[in-house]
C-alpha cells in the first residue's frame, strides 16, 4: 500500500514557518547544470517563473513546471511540459524501471 499523498507545498509553507525566514534570503533562479555546449538547467520559483525579461537575459527558452500550483505564465512565448514531481510515488511504487518511465517525459524535454 502506498503512504498518503504529501502536499508538498504545504509542508514548505510550514517549514518556512518553523525557519522564520523569508523567501527573499534566498535566491529565486540557480544554475543547476552546465553542459559541455555551455546549456545550462536551472532551478528556480514562482517569482522566477513570472519574469520573462530575467528568463530569456539567461538564454531560458523552455521550463519544466514541477507543480501543480503554478501556472505557465508565458505560454506562446516559451516551451512548457507540466510535469506533477510530486505525484511520482502514485505514478512508480518506489520502483525503478517504474521511476525511469516515470521521469522519460522530463529527460526527453531537456536533453532532446
Amino acid at each position: 500500500m502506498l503512504p498518503e499523498a504529501v502536499d508538498y507545498n504545504e509542508e514548505a509553507k510550514k517549514l518556512w514557518s518553523r525557519l522564520g525566514e523569508t523567501r527573499s534570503f534566498y535566491n529565486n533562479l540557480d544554475p543547476i547544470h552546465k553542459s559541455k555546449e555551455q546549456g545550462f538547467i536551472f532551478v528556480g520559483s514562482d517569482t522566477a517563473a513570472r519574469d520573462l525579461n530575467s528568463l530569456q537575459s539567461r538564454g531560458i527558452t523552455a521550463v519544466v513546471n514541477c507543480t501543480t500550483n503554478i501556472s505557465c505564465y508565458h505560454l506562446g512565448t516559451l516551451d512548457y511540459l507540466k510535469f506533477d514531481i510530486a505525484g511520482w510515488r502514485r505514478h512508480t511504487d518506489d520502483k525503478d524501471e517504474n521511476v525511469k518511465e516515470f521521469l522519460k517525459p522530463v529527460i526527453e524535454f531537456v536533453f532532446i
